[in-house]
């Protein structure tokens, strides 16, 4: 999955996957797209993303989440996009809803199958 990072003319920066409509419509038309990586799950990505930023290991107490391929969990993408609903959110807060939102899913699955 391609990720893009974008970079506003104000120098604020966004970090996407290109699957995430959402957040893609947050990058304005004057950004520029300054860099791209290939990743097959969002903590690969990010893993990417730090080292090209030169912020040393990315770390996150959702790995496990965060490891599971776009390729098998369909749902990513509801998860992600929230529709702006969540803006002033913390990445803490953030990543406990994503966990949240994730075991609503996965219980789903296992009571249909």
């Amino acid at each position: 999955m391609r990720h893009e990072l974008w970079q506003e003319k104000d120098g604020s920066l966004t970090f996407i996957p290109v699957f995430n409509a959402t957040a893609r419509d947050c990058v304005s038309d004057g950004a520029e797209l300054i860099w791209t990586c290939e990743a097959s799950h969002y903590f690969a990505a990010m893993t990417a993303y730090y080292e090209f930023m030169d912020w040393g290991q990315y770390r996150s107490e959702l790995e496990e989440l965060y490891s599971v391929p776009y390729s098998e969990d369909k749902d990513w993408d509801l998860i992600l996009s929230d529709n702006g609903q969540n803006d002033d959110l913390t990445q803490n807060q953030a990543d406990a809803l994503a966990l949240e939102a994730q075991r609503a899913i996965r219980a789903k699955r296992k009571r249909s199958f």
